[in-house]
């Protein structure tokens, strides 16, 4: 696992909204010297990832951002599916949405979320980015 600066930071992303995607990777890559960016626009492909021959040990996210305000519940079930997989129920997932739906967020906590961030507020989002990966560290 990689922190700021140490080597490369592994991130992968869950977002319909080019826009709000384009902003993350803005975001990450000022808090990151080298990061490596995967984008998936649906839940179903990145489980396909995570569940692919390519996530080799040393190829494990060190971080998943995760928009959870989709159609049917994407984003809670992607959340749900990541955990139940046993090579991907340990990295964090960090929910960044726009929703202000308590419930759609309190699932998103009991399906194994580290952190919300209300997107944008870049200072939050670095700072839980940041948080999150040093308490990995520390452990």
């Amino acid at each position: 696992m990689a922190h700021q600066g140490t080597s490369i930071t592994n991130i992968l992303i869950l977002d319909s909204n080019e826009q709000d995607i384009v902003q993350t990777q803005w975001i990450l890559k000022e808090v990151f010297d080298s990061v490596l960016i995967r984008v998936f626009l649906h839940g179903g492909n990145l489980l396909s990832f995570l569940q692919s021959t390519s996530m080799s040990q040393s190829n494990i996210p060190d971080l998943i951002i995760l928009e959870i305000d989709f159609p049917d519940d994407e984003g809670i079930r992607t959340l749900q599916a990541i955990r139940a997989l046993p090579a991907a129920a340990s990295i964090p997932v960090l929910l960044h949405t726009r929703t202000w739906n308590f419930n759609l967020i309190e699932q998103g906590f009991k399906a194994g979320a580290r952190a919300i961030v209300p997107k944008f507020s870049p200072v939050q989002l670095k700072s839980q980015i940041n948080r999150i990966l040093s308490e990995l560290q520390a452990a």
